[in-house]
């Protein structure tokens, strides 16, 4: 871990007081960023953010349903009053309404999946963008499954990881062990700093060889 990767940048992760986007921020801040971290619920903010600077990590947190313009632009607004610009995104929040099978879907449910993972998830994006372009530079990773929805122009500053569950059963990971969100937060600074510099538009898999070498039933 590299403490001063990320001195003098600024991030804001979303959905980011618990889990993954939790786990990314407090690596990031331990890398040396000032962090702006969200969730829906006060306690929740409040929580994470007396765990982190506990650490003596500088964060600070507001409230911010995603999905809502509203709370994105509350979000920025802090993020630019508190720590003067935005350098880093991490966009964390995601919903899956439905498990089921995809025909028992009902239309609310997919509006609601559309609206937060897909919709929101470009405009927060779109809104944070010309912030990075005012500093010279921006980098921004996504924690979800749409990157091809995203025009070329946004696509210089993206990656995106695809942790499937950090809780798969550890009979069907090739490490034959739990995942955990500290693992998928490494991932997500090393998308974010200089040293992925020459890589963008990447989706990379963080799901313990899951999806490539199937553990077959005995």
């Amino acid at each position: 871990m590299d403490i001063s990767r990320f001195a003098g940048k600024v991030a804001i992760c979303t959905a980011s007081t618990t889990g993954i986007g939790y786990a990314a921020a407090e690596r990031i801040a331990r890398e040396g960023a000032k962090v702006v971290i969200c969730s829906r619920r006060q306690e929740k903010v409040d929580a994470a953010v007396k765990k982190l600077r506990d650490q003596d990590l500088e964060v600070s947190g507001i409230v911010c349903h995603q999905a809502r313009k509203m709370d994105r632009q509350k979000l920025i607004e802090f993020t630019l009053t508190t720590y003067g610009g935005v350098d880093l995104l991490f966009v964390s929040a995601g919903v899956n309404p439905s498990r089921g099978p995809m025909l028992s879907m009902t239309e609310k449910q997919w509006d609601k999946l559309f609206d937060v993972n897909v919709k929101s998830t470009f405009m927060i994006i779109q809104e944070c963008v010309p912030y990075m372009i005012q500093r010279g530079r921006g980098a921004i990773v996504i924690n979800s499954t749409v990157l091809a929805l995203f025009p070329e122009a946004v696509n210089d500053f993206l990656q995106q990881i695809f942790p499937n569950e950090t809780e798969i059963p550890p009979a069907k990971t090739f490490f034959q062990r739990y995942g955990n969100p500290a693992e998928c937060g490494a991932v997500v600074a090393f998308l974010l700093s200089e040293d992925a510099s020459f890589m963008t538009g990447e989706i990379i898999s963080v799901g313990g060889g899951a999806e490539y070498f199937p553990i077959p039933k005995m």
